[in-house]
């Protein structure tokens, strides 16, 4: 396989992450839409856990996890609680919700952005690398496995290669 045609290939598979990516946050000035979590999921429990990660509403959260709600409840697509907290760009509730366990790495299973996690929709978010750090603090995988449709931090850096450094590099030289 040629450079020209690996670069293609990766350029395909990325493709959706990118789409994902600016549909998640469009504009710097916020979101372009808003996903109710009653389009996702059908479990009153997990819909007020939705909710609640997407207000910030960090006792709700805790309340809702102390009664068995499940932080990493897979909705259509596989969204998940996580995915929502971070399009309506809540940090607290972001938080909360892997502070409570859940997992930065599942990937969405509908298009688009299918194959996307937190974690790599995290390294794209432009002027703010807070969202990336708390990932990577909290069990987010700048390496994973290769899966088809997935692109590690390494591909995004590459990416990014003009811009500032970004912590997902910071992190990968501290950690292996």
């Amino acid at each position: 396989m040629t450079h020209a045609s690996t670069t293609i290939d990766r350029g395909l598979h990325i493709m959706p992450l990118i789409f994902f990516s600016v549909a998640l946050f469009g504009c710097s000035k916020g979101p372009t839409g808003r996903w109710e979590p009653r389009d996702f999921f059908t479990d009153p429990n997990v819909i007020a856990l939705a909710l609640a990660s997407e207000r910030g509403e960090v006792k709700e959260i805790d309340r809702l996890v102390s009664l068995g709600t499940d932080v990493n409840a897979r909705g259509k697509d596989g969204i998940t609680p996580l995915f929502l907290a971070m399009w309506a760009k809540n940090k607290a509730g972001f938080l909360r919700l892997l502070e409570r366990g859940a997992d930065p790495n599942l990937q969405l299973s509908g298009s688009p952005g299918a194959g996307s996690s937190i974690m790599s929709v995290s390294a794209l978010v432009e002027n703010d690398s807070d969202w990336l750090e708390i990932v990577l603090k909290h069990r987010g995988n700048p390496r994973p496995e290769k899966v088809a449709g997935t692109v590690d931090l390494v591909t995004l850096a590459d990416l990014r290669r003009r811009r500032r450094p970004h912590a997902a590099c910071r992190h990968d030289r501290r950690h292996g």
